[in-house]
């Protein structure tokens, strides 16, 4: 595991959709600093918490979490089984929900490493995470192309939202992302085919739908890996098997207004809080 922070010398990310049109385009760092065999297999999810650490889930079952200023191990949550997906921390950074491949979302207390609750999705009914800001729901994609939203504390399914293009295994909701603030009114969704959507996350229904390059393309050439919101609600970020991450003015439903290039391979996107 290893940490390289962006250096721009533009406006900063989250100053809103105007800032990003002119930005000078960012130059990757080297490492920081890093942790030699973090995990005995790959890692798919990686995330920060409001406590200043990382929590790093993987293949290899286990789920990590990491003071960032050290890399030191901090706790770590075994038994996921066939693999994490996902990891998200709540609020306040004390607990850590993880999806695993066997469709279980597991919720952890950071401090004692204690198994909280589990709730059992079923067979490929859950993938990526997403809290609502008030942590009293959690949503997930699936590979049926719907979106499941579940309530923490009794771990009843509440609703279960068909993905606006479709509700089939070319639709897999690859990824979720509660808009911030404590109301969380929306539910952004990206699937296996490149599509990217805004659901009401009262009623399911859609808000808004955006687009590639072209009218009526989908938002990205395959698989979407990652979406998030601006702190602001007024952007969203995606990145995919395309190589790009895209940025995507909210509040003009269309295709992105910057797109950043320059990956190998697919990329993913996570953002910071600063």
């Amino acid at each position: 595991m290893a940490f390289a922070p962006y250096l721009r010398s533009g406006p900063a990310v989250f100053e809103g959709a105007a800032a990003y049109r002119d930005a000078p385009k960012a130059t990757m760092m080297g490492v920081e600093r890093h942790v030699a065999d973090a995990h005995e297999d790959g890692i798919w999810s990686c995330v920060w918490t409001p406590r200043g650490q990382i929590v790093t889930g993987s293949v290899d079952e286990n789920c990590s979490v990491w003071d960032a200023k050290t890399l030191e191990n901090k706790q770590t949550f075994k038994n996921n089984y066939c693999g994490v997906v996902s990891c998200v921390a709540d609020s306040t950074g004390g607990v850590v929900a993880t999806s695993s491949i066997d469709s279980v979302l597991r919720f952890w207390d950071v401090d004692s490493g204690a198994l909280k609750s589990k709730i059992d999705a079923g067979p490929v009914e859950a993938w990526t995470l997403s809290l609502h800001p008030d942590d009293k729901t959690v949503c997930s994609g699936t590979q049926k192309g719907t979106v499941n939203v579940w309530d923490v504390e009794t771990s009843q399914r509440k609703g279960a939202f068909k993905n606006a293009v479709g509700d089939d295994a070319l639709n897999f909701v690859m990824s979720v992302a509660y808009s911030p603030g404590p109301d969380g009114a929306h539910i952004a969704t990206a699937d296996i085919s490149g599509h990217v959507c805004i659901l009401d996350a009262k009623s399911g229904q859609r808000v808004a739908i955006f687009e590639g390059d072209r009218p009526g393309e989908p938002a990205h050439a395959g698989p979407i890996r990652s979406i998030c919101w601006t702190p602001d609600s007024q952007i969203l970020l995606t990145a995919g098997d395309d190589t790009k991450v895209r940025a995507f003015d909210v509040t003009m439903p269309g295709k992105a207004f910057h797109v950043f290039e320059g990956h190998a391979s697919w990329a993913a996107w996570k953002p910071t809080t600063e």
